[in-house]
């Protein structure tokens, strides 16, 4: 996931990820889902810390 994340910060998409990787469309697409919805979670969580 690390290896995706990094290429994703290259700008990367994520069928020129699966290339690079060899892995499969489904498992790059799934773990990039999981990365959208850590951030979104890190962004909620910072904003309800800055109104209290």
């Amino acid at each position: 996931m690390a290896r995706i994340h990094g290429l994703r910060k290259e700008r990367k998409t994520g069928d020129e990820i699966v290339l690079l990787l060899g892995q499969s469309r489904s498992a790059v697409f799934r773990a990039l889902r999981n990365l959208g919805r850590s951030r979104a979670l890190i962004l909620v969580l910072l904003l309800a810390s800055k109104a209290k």
